[in-house]
């Protein structure tokens, strides 16, 4: 495995190993307001690392059209994607690679959120719940990527198409109670 292969796995996985139970008790001497908290931060840190993979994602074919790209560059060179070919906008299988890794990672935040936001040691407040609204974003997000086998200028991939369905799916949560 090369040195970039190895940082991206050790990333990876620090971020999922640090999701499953690095919260401790959060107590640190104080009352539960603290662990309450602490594990909002948490949830929304990972919510946060979630929403920001999947904006560049969805940013990818505008800022080809702008000569501009903010996909990995190590995740570009580990699979030898080139800017030229990013901004030519025409999908590679080797890009593909790059985008599944970058949603993957994302996947795992989303996953690690609505784990620990679903914990019922220490649950996500009620009240918060609008908060973590951007979890459907990511979601539906995630599922249409997949549908479009990871490629990122696909049509179907467009804003208001799924716009829609962002919508059906925050209505469809606030009537049935639903967490995020």
């Amino acid at each position: 495995m090369s040195e970039s292969n190895k940082n991206t796995t050790n990333q990876q996985n620090s971020c999922r190993a640090g999701s499953t139970g690095s919260s401790g008790n959060g107590t640190n001497g104080t009352n539960g307001s603290s662990t309450t908290s602490h594990h909002m931060d948490h949830v929304a840190s990972h919510l946060g690392k979630a929403f920001g993979m999947i904006q560049v994602l969805r940013g990818t074919p505008l800022h080809a059209q702008l000569s501009e790209t903010y996909l990995p560059a190590e995740l570009c060179a580990k699979f030898g994607v080139s800017e030229s070919d990013i901004y030519s906008g025409v999908n590679t299988p080797q890009l593909e690679n790059v985008v599944f890794e970058v949603a993957d990672l994302a996947k795992g935040h989303l996953d690690a959120a609505r784990e620990f936001g679903h914990s019922k040691e220490t649950p996500v407040p009620k009240e918060t719940f609008p908060l973590f609204q951007s979890s459907f974003v990511c979601e539906v997000y995630l599922k249409e990527l997949e549908k479009a086998n990871f490629n990122v200028f696909d049509p179907r991939l467009d804003s208001k198409r799924l716009r829609a369905q962002i919508s059906w799916k925050l209505l469809k949560t606030y009537f049935t109670k639903q967490k995020f």
